[in-house]
């Protein structure tokens, strides 16, 4: 199973809004075409990031997407959490439908609860420690 995009999308988005800051009126087309997806995906993402107040969007002559807030203070969990199903506690989920008469099934909650739960707080961790000011660093050194 591979991971959702979602996370890496809304970084691309977040760069792509603080890089190209002025030069166009940033939409979700453009950013679609960036990020080579449909547009309807990105603008699902934008009404996220929007409610997570990451972003600020205008419509009218002079649409277009904003970043309220310092980079520093917006950090990878941040936007991990606005964009991936924030109901989820965890970074892995149980498959459904568990059959009970099987000895595994009984006992794989209480063999994998807390060593997932440990996982998930390493990880979410690891997000705290980064933020979209040193990946527009990063970025911007990379396009030089």
């Amino acid at each position: 199973m591979q991971a959702s995009t979602r996370f890496t999308v809304a970084v691309h988005i977040l760069l792509c809004v603080d890089i190209c800051d002025g030069e166009h009126g940033m939409t979700s087309d453009l950013l679609a075409r960036s990020i080579g997806t449909n547009p309807v995906f990105v603008r699902n993402l934008l009404g996220h990031l929007k409610k997570a107040g990451l972003i600020e969007t205008t419509r009218g002559c002079k649409s277009g997407i904003t970043i309220p807030k310092p980079l520093s203070e917006i950090t990878f969990y941040d936007i991990y959490r606005a964009v991936e199903s924030p109901e989820e506690e965890s970074v892995f989920q149980f498959h459904d439908n568990l059959n009970m008469e099987c000895p595994i099934a009984k006992g794989i909650h209480s063999v994998l609860d807390d060593r997932i739960r440990s996982i998930d707080e390493a990880f979410m961790e690891i997000l705290r420690g980064y933020n979209m000011k040193d990946a527009a660093d990063d970025m911007r050194a990379e396009m030089h």
